[in-house]
């Protein structure tokens, strides 16, 4: 059995990730079963999604974005409010729910 070149093995899991089946890709590529088979098995991950655990991002706040040192001597005397803060804080005043304050205001005449 001849070494698998880089070109046979590129060739090998673009064909298997456009769907076709081994045995058309060992007639495909002229290349013995086997081959194709230990390429596949080597490159491919075969570990189910749902096993993969992922974590959420945190929300971001306005004060991470903001500039809150100075750039010559890095002290903590400053805040500046930079597009994506003020972009932000746009978007929550937006969405954020107003509670219906009329409703709890005790009008005796009305």
């Amino acid at each position: 059995m001849a070494r698998t070149s880089k070109v046979n093995k590129y060739a090998i899991l673009w064909l298997n990730h456009s769907g076709m089946n081994p045995d058309d890709i060992a007639t495909e590529l002229s290349i013995d079963l086997k081959q194709v088979a230990s390429v596949l098995e080597k490159n491919i991950n075969v570990t189910s999604e749902n096993s993969v655990k992922t974590k959420t991002e945190p929300v971001s706040v306005s004060k991470d974005l903001m500039i809150r040192h100075t750039a010559s001597k890095k002290t903590n005397s400053v805040a500046i409010m930079t597009k994506e803060a003020s972009e932000l804080n746009d978007a929550k005043k937006n969405t954020s729910a107003h509670p219906n304050i009329q409703k709890h205001i005790f009008r005796p005449n009305g």
